[in-house]
C-alpha cells in the first residue's frame, strides 16, 4: 500500500447520485453537523446548490473519486467514504486516513474491515466515524497515537482526545 492515496481526480468517475460526503461530514459554511444530511441534497437533483456550493464542498474529493478502489467501492455502495487528513508539509506521507460510515453496518462489511486492517498494517492511523456518533482512533498495536493525530482529530471535531478510544486492530 502506498504512503499517499491518489491525488486524482480520475477521468470517468463522478459523484453521480452518491452524496455520501453530503451526509456524513460537517460543512462549516452551511452549519451542517456531521451525520446529518445536507438540506441541499436530494436523490433527484443531488446538490441543489451545486453551482453556488461552499468552497469546502467544491474542494472535497473522496478517495474513490481520486482513484482509490474499484467501481463497486463508491461510498454509497460500499457504505464507507475514505478521505485523507491534510498534512503539512504537503509532501508528507498520508499517514492519517478518515473513514466514515455512510450506511448502517458499513464498518461490519468485509470491504471496510479489510480497508481498516490494511491501512493499519501499513502504518496508517485511521480516524473512524461511526453513524451512531462513536469516533475512534485506530492504529498499529503497540504504537502510541502521535499527538498530531489527536490534535488533527480534535480540530476536525471528531474526538475529544481525553475521551478518545484507541483500538488496535
Amino acid at each position: 500500500m502506498p504512503t499517499r492515496l491518489p491525488a486524482g481526480p480520475v477521468s470517468g468517475r463522478s459523484c453521480g447520485t452518491c452524496g455520501a460526503c453530503c451526509k456524513v461530514f460537517d460543512i462549516f459554511e452551511l452549519r451542517k453537523p456531521a451525520g446529518a444530511c445536507c438540506l441541499y441534497w436530494s436523490q433527484e437533483k443531488c446538490c441543489e446548490i451545486h453551482d453556488d456550493r461552499p468552497r469546502e464542498c467544491r474542494s472535497f474529493r473522496c478517495s474513490w473519486l481520486r482513484g482509490y478502489g474499484a467501481e463497486q467501492d463508491r461510498p454509497d455502495l460500499s457504505k464507507v467514504v475514505i478521505d485523507t487528513v491534510p498534512h503539512l508539509p504537503p509532501d508528507a506521507p498520508d499517514l492519517i486516513v478518515r473513514i466514515a460510515e455512510v450506511g448502517v453496518g458499513g464498518f461490519q462489511q468485509e470491504y471496510a474491515q479489510r480497508l481498516v486492517r490494511s491501512f493499519i498494517e501499513n502504518g496508517f492511523f485511521v480516524l473512524a466515524m461511526h453513524l451512531g456518533g462513536l469516533r475512534e482512533v485506530l492504529g498499529p498495536a503497540g504504537r502510541p497515537i502521535p499527538t498530531d493525530v489527536l490534535v488533527r482529530a480534535k480540530a476536525m471535531g471528531m474526538i475529544n482526545p481525553r475521551q478518545a478510544r484507541r483500538s488496535a486492530q
